[in-house]
């Protein structure tokens, strides 16, 4: 057997280390000696080891090996991949196995990048392992032989660190829209436009004190002319930060150590896209460097295109152009090796007929071909050449252009491993300094006051993954805590965790005028809206009123009608007011747990025998398939004379799959949320969204916030000016908020609801699950009645606030099996799968991540199951 690398001692406890005698064909060392060492990660994600690896360095690799790079170790029987975290001379007693190869030639994790791997893991609980297997989970070492790296980087780094032209004019009437658009605006152009320093560069110093006329004009704007939402958003801890009526001056001093801002997208169809730009322009000409982390490929390909019309350069671009070439040098290139070979062979077949005495005119025809043949060859050579020279000027221009290669490149899971490798190392040696990617892109290595910009932060695609499960948001905050950047939270709703920060003090608030919010005119149409226009079916899916609207829209361009998902979901309600069942212990949703009918909690595992509906006092439960069908049907019916086209996800269903786009046309789109076709030069002239009441039984954590979310972002799909109409009973908080374009509201009375249930952001929480006995340990191994009293502010019967303490821990709950799992044969000795919620005082949280991964160490350790858990999870229902 080969050496085994020297294992640090896991600082596990219940769990004591035991030094095992080498076998006897180990070399054994019975003196310590000084090595020249490395401390190494190896990318094996078992959460018990944790820890660093030591190896010894080669003479060969001693001068060139540095922290940060990658390498290959060999560990038990494998080679596996690792990078090296640290070096140094040590002393050593044991035979140390040695590095087998060093992978790259540069360094890919330099030491800011080593610290925050360190303090991400730490924070969610796992392992350094872990993060970097999501970070950096390709390298190619042809990316680095590609250019000079280290040379672009000093380019970048330099006194003209962004000097390409970009379009003046359309930054300056953008400047103008985001200040007259948003209150806050000004002091978040004043941030973003600090450099590192701290100093504001002169533009910004030039456009703050062009838009201080507007912030003074803005101070004598009443409360009553603002509405409802603007006298709210004086009330709180946060309330002088929200005015926005201090001067920019003042302001600015105010905020100038603010690391996170929460900005609520105005309606508009992109206008998410057009105020990142923005932002993001901004922060390139202070010498920022950037992290812009979104939803999905479709947000990537939408940000370029405007960072583009800006001006701004991708790296990608430039990539596709040298790739370009080189294709069409090596192909034109073959193309004249062919024309050459077959040149000489016809010149050989000349001389050998001629000799034979052959006609004159089969001579004469094959040197017609000959000499074709050899012009073709001429041609594609000096075509060949011209590709070079192109070549070489494109090297030249990247070269000696001033700035840094490029402004931007992307990283997405959708792209090819060696462009994702390129992006990396560009990134990694500063040669590119910023980034639009994915949900992996949190991780993108910048250097210092780097501007954090996420997209939706609250939105489901950013909880998938691996463990640890971080959030983005999470990632995104702690890293511009660590960067001395700027966090900018980006949405169309707001999250209650986004809200507790405004509300705490720890953000900014920015939102949109009363002028810009009210830009598309909404309208529910709830019972009450129907009777009172007379409406002849009141239970009518789509209602004469909307009808109209519909008609009337279709002679400005084409019209929006949102179903729901086409399948199905089955969840318990009143039977007779018809509300989602709710428990009376945590609020958590009901369900069904066997063929018997018996009712449990499905966050807290409370039985439900004798349930009482808290809105009308009925005892008894209905259960109620939520979802829409055949909506395109019911449309045709309804706008006969008018084209209804339908635009869905694959499925074997509807194969042809989603329509990407159309033109501006009249006709009827009926689609889903997932699947809306781009119009192409602008937006639709009104927007249905249908089935409100759908929202009610949604029985996820978020349910609220996350239905507002949709529910804008298809009301954004509307050109300005034009008409968006929600039908159905719902929520009122949500359907207000969607009305008035106020997503602070209904935060606002969320975040009230968790603190009166003990819910997150008022608490911090955790999700275990897996096998019993092994979440069940994992339980005990914590302890959580060590931690401080869980306490909830209830309203009494009194009507007054009183605080209660609530428990800590919730469940255990079974999980329901996966259906790829209820198919396969049940695995010998497997026991049953349980859940349970964690839940200790905020200043408990990081006590909570550290005893749940020890207690995950132990148990994997010990080989005594499944186990894993969630920090912070998005929903208590789940895993």
């Amino acid at each position: 057997m080969a050496d085994q690398p020297v294992q640090l001692a896991l600082d596990i406890p219940g769990v004591e280390v035991k030094h095992q005698s080498r076998t006897d064909n180990l070399q054994k060392v019975s003196v310590r000696h000084r090595e020249l060492v490395a401390h190494v990660v190896i990318l094996v994600t078992a959460i018990h080891m944790a820890q660093t690896f030591t190896y010894s360095i080669p003479p060969a690799l001693a001068d060139t090996l540095e922290p940060g790079m990658a390498v290959s170790v060999p560990f038990g029987r494998r080679v596996v991949t690792g990078f090296v975290w640290s070096r140094g001379v040590e002393t050593v007693s044991v035979s140390l196995k040695p590095i087998r190869a060093q992978l790259s030639t540069r360094v890919l994790i330099n030491g800011q990048m080593r610290r925050d791997v360190e303090e991400i893991a730490r924070l969610y609980g796992g392992t350094r392992a872990e993060i970097l297997s999501l970070a950096f989970p390709t390298h190619n070492a042809r990316v680095e032989q590609e250019r000079d790296w280290d040379f672009f980087a000093a380019k970048a780094r330099g006194e003209q660190r962004f000097t390409r032209s970009v379009d003046e004019d359309l930054l300056e009437e953008m400047t103008t829209r985001e200040l007259s658009d948003y209150r806050g605006s000004l002091a978040v152009h004043t941030l973003i436009g600090a450099g590192e320093d701290g100093e504001v560069g002169a533009g910004a110093e030039r456009e703050a004190s062009a838009a201080e006329g507007r912030v003074a004009e803005e101070r004598t704007v009443s409360a009553a002319e603002e509405g409802r939402t603007e006298a709210s958003a004086g009330e709180g801890p946060a309330a002088e930060r929200n005015t926005g009526e201090k001067s920019a001056a003042g302001e600015s001093a105010e905020l100038a150590s603010q690391r996170l801002v929460i900005w609520d997208v105005v309606p508009g169809f992109s206008r998410w896209v057009s105020d990142i730009a923005w932002m993001i322009v901004q922060a390139k000409q202070a010498g920022r460097p950037v992290v812009c982390v979104l939803p999905s490929s479709s947000h990537i390909t939408r940000l370029s295109a405007a960072l583009h019309r800006y001006g701004l350069v991708s790296l990608e671009s430039i990539a596709a152009r040298e790739d370009a070439l080189k294709r069409e040098i090596s192909h034109t290139k073959k193309q004249a090796h062919a024309q050459g070979v077959l040149s000489r062979k016809l010149a050989r077949t000349i001389k050998k007929l001629t000799k034979e005495g052959q006609t004159s005119d089969e001579l004469q025809d094959l040197a017609q071909q000959a000499q074709a043949a050899s012009e073709a060859y001429e041609r594609l050579s000096g075509h060949a050449h011209n590709l070079e020279d192109a070549q070489a000027s494109l090297e030249r221009e990247l070269t000696d252009v001033a700035g840094p290669l490029a402004d931007y490149c992307t990283l997405d899971s959708s792209t090819s491993p060696l462009t994702r490798s390129r992006s990396l190392t560009a990134l990694s040696s500063g040669a590119v300094t910023c980034v639009l990617g994915t949900r992996a892109s949190m991780y993108a290595p910048v250097g210092k006051n780097a501007l954090f910009i996420c997209m939706s932060e609250n939105a489901y695609v950013y909880s998938d993954g691996e463990q640890p499960y971080a959030s983005v948001s999470g990632v995104l905050r702690l890293r511009a805590r660590l960067h001395d950047g700027l966090y900018v939270a980006v949405s169309l709703s707001r999250s209650a965790q986004a809200q507790f920060d405004v509300e705490t003090g720890a953000a900014l608030s920015v939102q949109g005028t009363q002028e810009a919010r009210h830009a598309i005119h909404v309208s529910w149409l709830n019972r009450e809206f129907l009777q009172s226009h007379d409406e002849p079916r009141l239970s009518a899916r789509i209602p004469r009123y909307a009808v109209g609207v519909m008609t009337q829209a279709l002679n400005e361009g084409p019209v929006l009608v949102l179903a729901d998902h086409a399948g199905f979901a089955l969840v318990l309600t009143c039977d007779s007011c018809h509300h989602a069942a709710r428990c009376s212990r945590c609020t958590g949703p009901l369900r069904e747990i066997d063929s018997a009918g018996h009712i449990q909690c499905a966050w807290c595992g409370a039985s439900a025998t004798q349930w009482v509906c808290p809105n009308c006092g009925n005892t008894s439960l209905r259960k109620l398939k939520v979802g829409a069908q055949g909506t395109a049907r019911e449309v045709s019916m309804l706008m006969k004379s008018q084209q209804v086209i339908v635009s869905q996800p694959a499925s074997p269903q509807f194969p042809r799959g989603p329509i990407a786009q159309i033109d501006a046309s009249p006709r009827v789109v009926v689609a889903t949320a997932n699947a809306i076709p781009k119009v192409n030069g602008g937006g639709y002239s009104a927007v249905i969204i249908l089935d409100a009441w759908a929202s009610q039984y949604d029985q996820r954590l978020d349910a609220r916030t996350d239905t507002l979310n949709l529910w804008m972002g298809e009301a954004s799909q509307v050109k300005l000016g034009g008409h968006v109409l929600l039908i159905g009973e719902c929520d009122p908080f949500i359907a207000d908020a969607l009305c008035n374009w106020d997503a602070q509201s209904l935060a606002r009375a969320e975040l009230e609801e968790r603190r009166q249930t003990g819910l997150p952001p008022i608490v911090a929480a955790a999700s275990v699950w897996g096998d019993y006995p092994a979440v069940m340990q994992a339980v005990e191994s914590v302890d959580v009645d060590s931690f401080p009293p869980l306490v909830a502010s209830l309203y009494g019967k009194d009507g007054q606030l009183h605080e209660v303490e609530v428990p800590r821990v919730m469940g255990p709950v079974s999980v329901q099996l996966r259906e790829t799992e209820r198919k396969a044969p049940p695995l010998a000795g497997a026991s049953e799968r349980v859940k349970v919620i964690v839940r200790v005082p905020l200043s408990s949280r990081q006590e909570l991540a550290t005893r749940l991964h020890q207690a995950a160490s132990l148990v994997s350790i010990q080989r005594q199951g499944e186990l894993r858990f969630w920090i912070d999870p998005k929903n208590l229902a789940i895993r």
